[in-house]
C-alpha cells in the first residue's frame, strides 16, 4: 500500500527473482525504475533502457558535480502493473513507479525522495546544466507494461542523467539496499541495531518483541555490537561474534579504539580503499567520516595477531585493480570476499 495525504494505491509488482538478460549481467527485479519512453545518457549517446549493452556506461556525477561515465552493476527490467508517479513542466518529463529515489529540493537541499514523499510539495530539480523550480502538472498515472533502471557501484553518488519527451534532468539509480526493500512485507527474523536504527526502523515497520541493546545472545552464539567511527548521518556498529569473529564492513576506527578488537580471531574488513584513506570532516558537527584503508586494517592484524583477514564492501579503486593485482598487493593470506565463500573454523 503506498499512501499519500490525496489518495492510497494498492500496488501489484510481482515476486523478486533474479534472471538473466545480458550474458555478462544478473537483473534483479525491483521497482525503482522508469517507464518506457525514458532514455538514459551513456558514453555512446543517448539510449533507451532495453537498447544497453553490457560494456556501456552511462552519466553520473561525482562529489564535485563534475559528470563522468560509470559502468553499471546491474540492469533491471520488470513487468509492472500499477501506478506510476508523472510529473509533466516545460523544463522536466517523468514517469517512475511510486517508489523511485527521484533527486530533488524541497526546502532541505538537494536528496533523493520517492514521489509519495514529496507529491503536491514545490520542488526544485536538477535539471542539464542548472537547478530548476518545476511548476507542473504531476499526479498519478496507470501503467502497464515494463518499466527499467539500473544500479550503480556503492562508491558513487547514485545518479543518473535521464530524459522523456527530450526534457533532461538528474534522477537516482535503483539501489535496493538497507531498509527500503521491506515495506509492506511481513518477515521472520531476528534484527540486531542499534537504538538509532530501531527507531527508523519503527518508522516504516511493525517490530514485535524489539530488545535493543549491546549484546545479544542466540543458541550458541552471542553477538556484540561496537559502534564506529564511518558515517555521521547513517551510524556504524561493527558485529563480534562470540568474541572471536568481527565484522566491520564500513569504519575508520571503532570509537573506543582499535583495542577493543584486540581479542579476534578473525576480521571481515572494509574493502573501499587500498593505501589511501577516505576521510572528511562534517561542517556542522566536526566528526569525521569515511572509510580507513586496506593497509591500515592489515597493521591493525599484525599488531593483534589475528589469525585470518576478508576483505569485502570493495570501492572503486580496488576493483578497477582486479583480483590478481588487488591480492598481490594484500598478500597471499587475505581472503578477497566473494560470493558462496565458505570460511570452516
Amino acid at each position: 500500500i503506498i499512501e499519500t495525504s490525496r489518495v492510497t494505491f494498492l500496488l501489484d509488482c510481482g515476486e523478486e527473482k533474479f534472471f538473466r538478460r545480458l550474458k555478462e549481467v544478473d537483473f534483479l527485479v525491483v521497482s525503482h525504475c522508469f517507464d518506457e519512453e525514458t532514455e538514459i545518457f551513456t558514453d555512446s549517446g543517448w539510449k533507451k533502457f532495453p537498447e544497453l549493452s553490457a560494456n556501456d556506461k552511462v552519466a553520473t556525477l561525482d562529489e564535485d558535480d563534475n559528470l563522468y561515465f560509470e559502468k553499471p552493476v546491474g540492469y533491471i527490467e520488470q513487468d509492472y502493473n500499477g501506478p506510476m508517479y508523472r510529473l509533466h513542466a516545460d523544463y522536466l518529463d517523468m514517469c517512475v513507479t511510486p517508489n523511485h529515489r527521484i533527486f530533488c529540493d524541497v526546502g532541505e537541499g538537494f536528496r533523493f525522495y520517492t514521489p509519495v514523499e514529496v507529491f503536491g510539495l514545490t520542488k526544485k530539480f536538477l535539471t542539464e546544466d542548472s537547478e530548476t523550480i518545476v511548476d507542473g502538472d504531476e499526479s498519478w498515472v496507470p501503467y502497464k507494461g515494463k518499466v527499467y533502471c539500473v544500479e550503480l557501484p556503492k562508491y558513487t553518488r547514485h545518479l543518473l542523467l535521464v530524459r522523456r519527451e527530450g526534457r533532461v534532468h538528474w534522477s537516482g539509480n535503483s539501489h535496493p539496499d538497507h531498509v527500503d526493500g521491506i515495506r509492506g512485507r511481513t518477515l521472520q527474523l531476528p534484527v540486531l541495531a542499534s537504538r538509532k536504527v530501531i527507531s527508523q526502523l519503527r518508522k516504516i515497520c511493525e517490530l514485535r518483541d524489539p530488545r535493543p541493546g549491546s549484546r545479544f545472545e542466540y543458541k550458541d552464539v552471542s553477538l556484540k555490537l561496537i559502534p564506529c567511527l564511518h558515517s555521521v548521518k547513517a551510524p556504524m556498529w561493527g558485529l563480534v561474534l562470540n568474541e572471536e569473529i568481527g565484522i566491520f564492513t564500513d569504519i575508520i576506527a571503532p570509537r573506543r579504539g582499535w583495542d577493543v578488537l584486540k581479542n579476534l580471531k578473525v576480521y571481515i574488513g572494509d574493502g573501499s580503499t587500498l593505501n589511501r584513506p577516505i576521510i572528511r570532516r562534517d561542517k556542522e558537527t566536526g566528526e569525521i567520516y569515511g572509510h580507513t584503508t586496506m593497509l591500515t586494517q592489515l597493521r591493525k592484524a599484525d599488531s593483534y595477531g589475528w589469525k585470518k583477514v576478508i576483505f569485502t564492501h570493495f570501492g572503486k579503486v580496488p576493483v578497477e585493480m582486479g583480483d590478481e593485482k588487488l591480492q598481490e598487493a594484500l598478500g597471499q593470506d587475505v581472503l578477497i570476499a566473494r560470493d558462496n565463500l565458505t570460511l570452516t573454523l
